[in-house]
């Protein structure tokens, strides 16, 4: 698949329940876009969304020419879909290097080392971890190890659900310089729901705020007026 992922007036949510109110959305390019918004405004059903992982009430969401309603979740991370979720995100009975390996099964056996490699250099953190068990990592180190694992397997877009959630300052600002580094280094279009709000506005290219699970804002950082957001986020 190549080209933009957009949304068309995408109406979302598990079973009934509607979440996603019929949001328009364009993510291309190699660029970082933030997803802000209040408490419960759709913003990680969005991500599910993307991946699949929610009922579609109506709308579109294609992927260049490729229509995403007929794709199902397995063939989306195959197509290069890689996904962050916030919560149980690593294996906890397995080592950090086994993790890094189940990343990447869908790579041909003879490349896993070398991207093992790559992803390490970016995440150099986890090298001397490599034979601890999940469990055994703090919060930060397992939001690196998330991330990493989604990285083995090369994806084309990147979708990251709160990677900054309940951790100290110090793990936050190693989260970010990670995203810094995996937009430098894979040129891949990355989606980042944040509650962070000053550290999201600093490395994104975009921001788009939902509320009650549509668009209200879709911007540069710096044509967002003052106090914009906060009338956003208060209602």
């Amino acid at each position: 698949m190549s080209g933009a992922l957009v949304l068309d007036q995408l109406i979302a949510g598990y079973g009934k329940v509607r979440i996603l109110q019929g949001v328009d959305l364009e993510i291309g390019d190699d660029r970082v876009r933030a997803i802000l918004g209040p408490n419960g405004s759709g913003k990680s059903t969005l991500l599910k969304t993307m991946m699949g992982l929610t009922r579609i009430h109506g709308g579109d969401m294609r992927w260049g020419e490729v229509d995403l309603l007929k794709v199902p979740v397995h063939k989306r991370v195959a197509a290069g879909f890689g996904y962050v979720p916030q919560n149980d995100n690593v294996f906890p009975g397995l080592s950090v290097d086994a993790n890094l390996r189940m990343g990447g099964f869908l790579l041909p056996r003879a490349e896993v080392r070398s991207e093992r490699e790559r992803v390490i250099e970016l995440f150099p953190q986890l090298r001397e971890r490599l034979g601890t068990q999940g469990a055994s990592l703090s919060g930060g180190e397992r939001r690196l190890l998330s991330m990493a694992m989604t990285l083995m397997a090369r994806p084309r877009v990147l979708l990251l659900d709160e990677p900054t959630s309940d951790l100290a300052p110090a793990a936050i600002d190693v989260v970010f310089e990670c995203i810094a580094a995996i937009r430098r280094e894979y040129r891949v279009p990355i989606v980042l729901v944040e509650q962070n709000v000053p550290r999201a506005l600093n490395i994104a290219d975009h921001v788009t705020v939902l509320v009650a699970g549509t668009c209200r804002m879709d911007k540069r950082p710096d044509e967002i007026e003052h106090g914009e957001l906060e009338r956003l986020f208060l209602g």
